[in-house]
Order: C-alpha cells, then structure tokens, then sequence
C-alpha cells in the first residue's frame, strides 16, 4: 500500500495560501501607507501563478512513495494518432481538453503585463517548454510508477496540442486587446 504524500486539493489549498502570503508581504507598505497602486496587473499576476498551480494539479498530482517499477513505463511518440479527430468523438474530447488546458495560461500571461508574453515567439516558447516539462515529468512518474491509481503516459501528441492552446490563448487575447484599444481611441476623439 503506497501512502500518499501530496494530493491535489491539498497542492492547491497551500498554494492559494502561499501566494495570497507572498503577495500580501510584497505589497504591505502599499497597502499600509494607503499609496496609490494599481492593482490589476498584479492581480493578473496572482491569478497565472495561481493558474500554474492548477496545471501541476491537473497533470502531475497526488504524488506518492515511488515503488520502482520500469514495467510499466509508456510513452507515444505517434503523431499520426491526431488523425483520429476525424473519426473518433473521443479523440477530439481528449485533443481540445489539451488545448483548453494552456489556453488561459498564455492568456494570463499576456494579461499580467510582463514584457516576454508580449511577442507570439516567446509565447509560444513559453507554452512549448511548459509542455515539454510536464510531459518529462509524467514520463519519469510513468518510469518510478509514482502515481498511485493511474499511468501517466508521456505523449507527443499532449505537447502539440498544449502548444497549439498557448498559440491560440496569445492570438485571442492579442486581437482582443487590438479591438479595444482601437474602440478606446474612437471614442477619445
């Protein structure tokens, strides 16, 4: 019987408290002094940190005692499987979870208002390596049999498709902004 040493909810209550802890100390003069501070970036801040946290939660948690086993290490390096959108309501379920998944990561990235999520390259990037990262993770999971219930399976296909949701999250939130900005301008004049 394996014990198990984080699980999700908990993950996620010592982030929320973690961060609101952080953010609290990194502003308190502000907040003492009552000086003028716009808080909206930095709550864009809080709140993709935050959305970070919930990724790890969703793609690499609970995290138990490893019983090293290689036996069942997985992985897919077939990207003709994404030919299945076309014939298999499941795969198109599965493709657009992934897709979903990274789509609010680069939105609030964007939102945050720091200067490296302002060019569609290095957002990109940023989504690709994320990707990469939980996919080596879920693959070294896989290899130590990490997880307690399921079999995480390191896929190419899962990196693609959370590519594409940060490409798609950057282009949403770029036009977006495009737009209102220009009804700004009309309506200043």
């Amino acid at each position: 019987m394996k014990q198990t040493i984080i699980t999700s909810g908990m993950f996620l209550k010592y982030a929320l408290v973690i961060l609101v802890c952080y953010y609290g100390i990194r502003y308190r003069k502000y907040i003492i002094s009552r000086d003028y501070i716009d808080l909206k970036p930095k709550l864009w801040n809080f709140l993709f940190t935050f959305y970070g946290c919930v990724i790890v939660c969703f793609t690499l948690l609970p995290i138990t005692y490893p019983a090293m086993n290689p036996s069942g290490f997985e992985y897919n390096l077939d990207v003709s499987e994404m030919l299945l959108i076309f014939v298999n309501r499941g795969a198109i379920i599965t493709y657009a979870d992934n897709v979903l998944l990274f789509l609010p990561l680069t939105v609030l990235a964007y939102c945050s208002e720091c200067e490296f999520f302002r060019d569609i390259k290095w957002a990109t990037i940023f989504s690709l390596l994320c990707s990469l990262s939980i996919e080596l993770l879920q693959g070294v999971e896989a290899y130590a049999r990490v997880l307690e219930d399921t079999m995480p399976v390191c896929d190419i296909n899962d990196v693609i498709c959370n590519t594409i949701g940060g490409i798609l999250g950057f282009l949403l939130i770029y036009f977006y902004k495009r737009e209102h900005n220009t009804d700004n301008k009309a309506k200043a004049e």
